[in-house]
């Protein structure tokens, strides 16, 4: 609260996400929230698009970046939202879209791996990559499976569009 009358400006949930996460700050917005001092949110959503910036701000490379944001933001956050159609998302919606971000990155990691790039990379980079996936210790997991199965059936929908 110090804070926030330091700064004289309006107590928001944007001004709370400024802070460092942990768990006064959680109790603090549940306290604000639930006295109506702040308005009631998606946290599970919130942190999930807070979670898409940070991943995106730390690729190094801006054109995966912006491949990666597509498939994050387009795809991944859209289809959640569609799911929960209003509604909270719960823990494990979230997490799963987070899988599948973190899936969605470790193709082109992979592919830097052997100096390729999305740009040229080959069909036969994405069936070595599909295969290597499937033959890990343990395998695609469900959340990535569904990710693989589209990369498999379309990499350009997945990454480019």
């Amino acid at each position: 609260m110090i804070l926030h009358a330091a700064r004289q400006c309006p107590l928001t949930h944007a001004v709370l996400d400024e802070l460092p996460p942990g768990k006064a700050l959680t109790h603090l917005r549940r306290v604000l929230v639930g006295t109506g001092a702040l308005p009631a949110r998606d946290e599970h959503l919130a942190q999930l698009e807070r979670w898409i910036g940070t991943t995106l701000a730390a690729r190094p490379d801006p054109g995966q970046k912006e491949v990666l944001h597509r498939y994050a933001v387009w795809r991944v956050r859209r289809r959640l939202r569609r799911r929960i159609r209003g509604t909270h998302a719960t823990p494990s919606q979230a997490a799963v879209a987070r899988r599948n971000v973190q899936a969605a990155a470790a193709f082109p990691d992979w592919l830097a791996v052997g100096d390729a790039t999305l740009a040229s990379c080959a069909q036969a980079s994405l069936d070595e990559w599909l295969a290597a996936a499937n033959l890990s210790q343990r395998g695609p997991t469900p959340q990535t499976d569904d990710l693989l199965r589209e990369i498999d059936r379309d990499p350009t929908a997945i990454f480019w569009g």
